[in-house]
């Protein structure tokens, strides 16, 4: 008998236009004011075909410059600045040349709200600055996967589907899909919805599981919802009105209910973990209990979940996608309707405003299980 999360990468799904081809090296701007980490980093890009770093810098005003005059490809940028913080000047590359941002941080749990704020106004990720991580060859796989998913995709869909309107079908579980860069606009939709939603909902996100904690911690603070981890590590109810979190480092399925996560496994360090880890759960919830739900695709860059999209959709589930995205690099929710897997369109306000009116299976338990 074949597994849902083996299955799903055996079953024919329309192609996705991907950038394949090798190109130029990808052109990456540092900006920290350690000197060590700049060499550290400097000296692993340089050292691979892949990357080429373009410039190292200490402060904002030399990072603004250098953005300006050498067009990177990609920004690695310390959260904790002298001067200027990391997160103003995300804000103001986001604002003025909108260019893809990896934080890198020191994964401690105590000091992360900064790069959660960064990853908030725009950046696509967080890279570790722990000495060990910075001579790992997955720096480089990292800088190269996040840079080729924030590329925009030379193939536009032909036509869109409708926005995004009542009446829906009750549903028991709302599933939002947050990969890089997708982030501020599920917090946006989220602020828009009843502080206590009529369905469990479930918040896959691109955090490392190391942060998760610290991240709906955060999370807490930052929205009107109750929000708490999705323990994986056995069978866990997921409760109606709560939202819970799940990290794409995990590879996790919903049992049927569908309210019940439990852990596949652990996935080996990978580049874009989101890719692999949404089609799995999804592949999971296309079966008899996709009629009770309805999944929305964030704005992310990549196409992480558009094929899984498509197999709830084929299963009878309601699936949404934010489009136009908020994110400059989005990419998952045109793959997604270029694969006619999408019900029904909308930004993250309008989502928000029609999510809200999402009715509850009536002969629902108040629990769902994971």
């Amino acid at each position: 008998m074949v597994s849902a999360p083996d299955g799903i990468f055996a079953m024919p799904v329309p192609a996705c236009p991907v950038t394949a081809e090798k190109g130029p090296p990808v052109r990456v701007l540092v900006v920290d004011a350690d000197p060590i980490v700049r060499e550290a980093i400097g000296q692993k890009l340089e050292q691979a075909a892949e990357t080429d770093v373009c410039a190292a810098v200490a402060t904002a005003e030399d990072a603004f410059d250098a953005l300006a005059t050498l067009s990177p490809d990609i920004v690695i940028l310390h959260d904790e600045l002298p001067g200027m913080s990391g997160l103003q000047v995300t804000r103001a590359i986001m604002v003025r040349r909108p260019t893809p941002i990896l934080i890198a941080t020191d994964m401690r749990a105590q000091d992360s709200d900064l790069a959660f704020e960064c990853l908030r106004s725009g950046a696509l990720g967080l890279l570790s600055r722990v000495p060990s991580d910075l001579s790992s060859p997955a720096l480089v796989e990292r800088i190269v996967a996040i840079t080729q998913a924030a590329r925009p995709s030379r193939a536009q869909p032909s036509t869109l589907p409708p926005k995004v309107a009542p009446p829906f079908r009750p549903a028991d579980l709302l599933c939002f899909l947050v990969a890089e860069g997708g982030l501020g606009a599920v917090l946006r939709l989220l602020d828009g919805m009843p502080a206590k939603p009529a369905q469990s909902v479930l918040l896959a996100v691109s955090i490392p599981a190391i942060l998760l904690a610290p991240f709906v911690a955060w999370l807490n603070d930052a929205m009107g919802q109750s929000v708490v981890v999705a323990d994986i590590s056995g069978r866990t109810t997921l409760a109606t009105g709560v939202v819970h979190v799940l990290s794409a480092s995990d590879l996790a399925q919903l049992a049927p209910g569908p309210r019940v996560v439990s852990m596949v496994r652990k996935q080996e360090e990978a580049a874009d973990p989101a890719a692999r880890s949404f089609d799995v759960l999804l592949a999971s919830l296309a079966g008899p209990v996709a009629r009770q739900s309805c999944v929305v695709l964030m704005g992310h860059a990549g196409t992480a979940g558009a094929a899984g999209l498509l197999l709830v959709h084929q299963a009878g589930g309601q699936t949404l996608a934010e489009y136009p995205s908020l994110c400059p690099f989005a990419g998952a929710p045109g793959a997604a309707v270029r694969m006619d897997a999408v019900d029904a369109i909308g930004t993250a306000d309008e989502l928000a405003e029609a999510l809200s009116r999402l009715p509850a299976v009536e002969s629902s338990p108040d629990t769902v299980c994971i």
